[in-house]
């Protein structure tokens, strides 16, 4: 198991540059909207502001798709909130949700221990 999540934590941070951490934490909510594929993940910890900064830093994003890499990311996002252990997240720009949105601070990995 141990194996798997080291392959999967590069295969994620592999294809994207890294910008920021948000230090250890835990998942406190997840929130996927009926009208949007863009995950809200809410954490234990202050956002980690991006530079340069988005407009809002209330919680962090992922844009989720149809792929095998949104599915990890989903399942190790859950995986971490059910179970209440502790994850650090990968931080790559902002993202804006929709035009009545400001942008937040966006998920590009996450390493669970």
């Amino acid at each position: 198991m141990h194996k798997l999540l080291i392959v999967l934590f590069s295969l994620i941070i592999s294809t994207h540059t890294i910008a920021e951490m948000s230090g250890k934490g835990t998942i406190t909510t997840l929130n996927q909207s009926n009208y949007s594929d863009v995950l809200r993940v809410d954490f234990s910890r202050s956002v980690v502001d991006m530079d340069p900064p988005c407009e809002s830093s209330d919680y962090y994003t992922i844009k989720l798709g149809d792929g095998a890499r949104s599915e990890r990311l989903f399942s190790m996002l859950l995986a971490a909130q059910m179970s209440g252990r502790e994850v650090n997240l990968f931080l790559g720009g902002c993202l804006k949700q929709t035009n009545s949105r400001p942008s937040v601070p966006q998920i590009k990995g996450i390493y669970l221990k």
